[in-house]
Parts: structure tokens; C-alpha cells; sequence
């Protein structure tokens, strides 16, 4: 959310919807209002999609598994590339249900084994895959 509100706050500033130093407090309010939302709808509407959205009907893949934190320590980084990498070998985008869940954020304190992400996928071989990209990626960087 934060990451999302401070870069929704520079686009608001940029288009001049915002004074500068003020889009981040606007895209707060805009979300906190249910605007955001509202226009979240207007664009899954103009481009095909159903609307209301059943947040209920949004399932994820059968197959997962679980990154844990091999040790304890502040998350000091998040590899956006790796993430990336390692849900589409999972099957996101194409397959709807796969894809990653990230418990944490930088700056995070994390205890040895608490869940970093989770991994969805549709079928054991592709989350197989997944899950040596995992040791090939470092995603999270623990200090």
C-alpha cells in the first residue's frame, strides 16, 4: 500500500492533480474514500472486465509452497526481478491463479523461519520450478 500511495502520489503531482509535496496525502484520501476504487471499476470496465468485483471469487492456484526466512534480521532489500522471475515460472500472468503472496516489506524484522512469500501454481511442475528459482533468486535480502 505504501509503495503504491507514493507512487499514485508523484503521478497526482506530475499531472499537476496534486500540489507538489501533496499526492502522496491525496492518493491516501483517494483510497481512503473508496475514489480509487471507483475508478479502478470505470477501468476494468472500459476494458471488458466484469464489474463488481467478487474479491470472494479471486482463488488462487492448488499447488503451493512456502519461502522462509533462513535466518534473523531486518529485510534491508526486495528483489523486484526475482520476484518477477519467479512468479512468471510459477505460470503469472497466464495461468490467473498462479502468482506470489509477499508477507513483508523492506524494513520488516523477521524472525528464522517466519514466511517470507508464498508460491502458487497450477500444476507441481512449474511450482517445482518455482521454487529452485527461489534458491537461484535471492529475493529478499536479510540484514
Amino acid at each position: 500500500i505504501e509503495k503504491s500511495l507514493r507512487m499514485a502520489g508523484v503521478l497526482l503531482e506530475y499531472s499537476k492533480k496534486a500540489e507538489r509535496g501533496r499526492g502522496y496525502g491525496l492518493a491516501q484520501e483517494l483510497l481512503e474514500n473508496g475514489s480509487a476504487y471507483k475508478k479502478f471499476l470505470e477501468i476494468v470496465k472500459a476494458q471488458g472486465g466484469r464489474t463488481p468485483i467478487n474479491l470472494e471469487h479471486l482463488k488462487t492456484a492448488n499447488y503451493t509452497s512456502d519461502v522462509k526466512a533462513k535466518k534473523t534480521g531486518v529485510i534491508s532489500s526486495i528483489d523486484n526481478f526475482a520476484i518477477s522471475k519467479i512468479a512468471r515460472i510459477a505460470g503469472a500472468p497466464t495461468d490467473i491463479r498462479a502468482g506470489m503472496y509477499l508477507y513483508n516489506h523492506r524494513g520488516d524484522h523477521v524472525k528464522k523461519g517466519d514466511k517470507l512469500f508464498t508460491v502458487y501454481a497450477e500444476n507441481k511442475e512449474k511450482l517445482k520450478y518455482a521454487m529452485e528459482a527461489c534458491e537461484a533468486y535471492c529475493a529478499y535480502e536479510i540484514s
